[in-house]
């Protein structure tokens, strides 16, 4: 019973929603509009909506590279910096938790105390 009521509110909102922009699109026309024109407004609108989809897949395709770069740049680092027995303690250690370059034991220029997650580290030993 409640699937029918939702199935008919939905259809009615359809419904209604299709009229109004029916109406606004015909009240938009205006009367020396013809549906040619239409058609061409339409076509240079869907061409807009082509190029913003087209273009929003190249940024993310960017983005997308960027990451691989910066996850190949930390890779890089772990397995040059850090020995494998030191690598492979710091990440048994944390089971499933978000590993962090403070985790793996790096310190920035300026961070000569431990971190807190360091401290938590010493005392579980």
């Amino acid at each position: 019973m409640d699937t029918i009521i939702s199935h008919s509110i939905v259809a009615l909102a359809g419904a209604a929603i299709g009229a109004i922009v029916a109406w606004l699109l015909a009240s938009r026309s205006g009367p020396g509009r013809s549906g040619a024109q239409a058609r061409a407004e339409l076509n240079q609108y869907r061409e807009r909506v082509a190029d913003h989809f087209a273009r929003t897949a190249h940024l993310v395709d960017q983005l997308t590279d960027s990451y691989k770069d910066v996850f190949d740049q930390l890779q890089a680092g772990a397995v040059d910096l850090l020995d494998e027995e030191t690598l492979r303690d710091k990440l048994a250690h944390h089971g499933g938790e978000v590993i962090t370059l403070n985790r793996l034991g790096y310190r920035g220029p300026d961070d000569s105390k431990p971190s807190p997650d360091d401290r938590e580290d010493d005392q579980e030993r």
